[in-house]
């Protein structure tokens, strides 16, 4: 006999009627469905064309505290889809006992108790289909169930990487069962224990608020070596288990978790204003480029790469001649220098040609790497016109008997702000006798 319940919950948003449609088959087939539908506000669909992308099924929750044999469960999944409105996907369900059921909430009998899987598929107009599998402990004495408190996302910039994983056990009446013990583990997509190391779950005893905590460094060992190294950052799941104690039936909860790169940022430290002479000797002319690298928390990025080169404004790689970037790695403050020339390659006459006097752009570029994003600084670089000195003060009209030494002095200025000890005086008397090379 078929018996049909339907629940109508009104009030959660303006505009929106949601049906809440329980079917349950009495004494036969032990899987029941039911379907969520909501009647949004129309909204513009995203224009895809073609449309192409995957439904990304985010997560699956398992609504019914203590799951049990015989007893409908209500399972519930959220899909995103950039190019189609939620309401505009269509969800599948397959369970391991070869059960079925349609929408994003449904409910689902198990007859037999043990650790069951399934598959939620999600579909959008296009026939793209996004996939996400997930596991429910069902049990024949009083069921339990996990509640996660995070975190889902950690950064893989910190010196030590870790996280602390935060989850809540209860009893069928959601009450918090205490002195219970929670295993805590990391996995890739593929189940694949990865944290801790020794690939056993961290574990740790429920609180009197049901609470337990766990400190997982975010490491692994792989074969053949087992060397411990950092784990990639990506999509991984977090799963938390209560293996049962005769008491209460086992449970498992699962949740993506994420490991981010760390967001880097670019300090230009100078110059951004030269003469084609100064300040450092060369031939062509030099500078001295500074840069630091930090971390989303201020802190110094040590032993990076960070590459410089100076560009037109149409972005041009002027600066070295062989249009390569000039590369140092920062220092134990984070900082990075290089000197680099004043010149570029002429592509026409294939020489190196000094940079003209104007304004230029400093480009500082750290490229990322596993734990740290990449970042991109630029900065104004006005190269100034080398003036020639104004000289003033010179003696004029001197008379001096034949034989006898006579001092002179004059006084130089420099235009582009130069000192006098930057100034070269070359006194040329005209008879024939070697030019003096001195102020006086």
């Amino acid at each position: 006999m078929l018996r049909r319940t339907t629940f109508i919950i009104g009030g959660l948003a303006t505009g929106f009627v949601i049906a809440v449609i329980l079917s349950m088959l009495i004494g036969g087939s032990n899987t029941t469905s039911a379907g969520l539908e909501a009647t949004p506000t129309p909204t513009p669909t995203p224009a895809c064309s073609p449309d192409v992308e995957q439904p990304v099924v985010k997560d699956v929750d398992i609504v019914t505290a203590g799951p049990r044999k015989g007893k409908p469960i209500l399972f519930s999944a959220e899909a995103n889809d950039n190019c189609n409105q939620a309401n505009e996907l269509h969800y599948k369900w397959s369970f391991d006992d070869g059960g079925t059921a349609f929408g994003p909430v449904v409910a689902h009998t198990f007859a037999v108790a043990g650790l069951h899987s399934g598959v939620v598929r999600a579909f959008d107009k296009a026939g793209n289909e996004g996939a996400r599998d997930f596991l429910v402990s069902v049990g024949i004495n009083p069921g339990t169930s996990i509640k996660y408190e995070g975190p889902i996302k950690v950064n893989a910039g910190d010196p030590t990487p870790q996280a602390e994983l935060i989850a809540v056990l209860f009893d069928h009446d959601g009450n918090p069962l205490v002195g219970a013990e929670l295993q805590f583990t990391i996995r890739r997509a593929d189940g694949a224990i990865l944290i801790p190391p020794s690939a056993q779950a961290h574990v740790n005893f429920t609180d009197a608020n049901g609470r337990a905590r766990v400190n997982i460094t975010l490491q692994t060992a792989f074969p053949p070596d087992f060397e411990i190294v950092p784990l990639d950052p990506g999509d991984y799941n977090v799963v938390v288990e209560f293996p049962g104690d005769g008491v209460y039936d086992p449970s498992i909860f699962e949740k993506r978790f994420s490991i981010t790169r760390a967001i880097t940022s670019i300090k230009y430290e100078g110059p951004i204003s030269v003469l084609p002479n100064d300040p450092l000797p060369g031939d062509p002319p030099e500078i001295e480029l500074s840069a630091v690298l930090i971390d989303h928390l201020g802190r110094a990025v040590v032993d990076r790469p960070l590459q410089f080169t100076i560009r037109r404004a149409d972005g041009a790689i002027l600066s070295p001649p062989g249009a390569q970037a000039e590369v140092n790695f920062t220092d134990g403050n984070g900082r990075a220098r290089v000197s680099m020339q004043l010149a570029f390659l002429n592509p026409v006459t294939n020489q190196v040609e000094l940079l003209a006097p104007g304004d230029y752009f400093v480009f500082v570029v750290f490229k990322g790497d596993t734990p740290y994003s990449p970042a991109e600084f630029s900065k104004l670089l006005t190269i100034h016109e080398n003036l020639p000195p104004v000289v003033s003060a010179l003696p004029t009209g001197i008379k001096a008997p034949w034989g006898v030494d006579v001092e002179f002095s004059g006084f130089a200025s420099d235009p582009d702000g130069g000192s006098q000890d930057s100034l070269k005086y070359v006194w040329d008397f005209g008879d024939g006798t070697p030019n003096a090379i001195n102020q006086k």
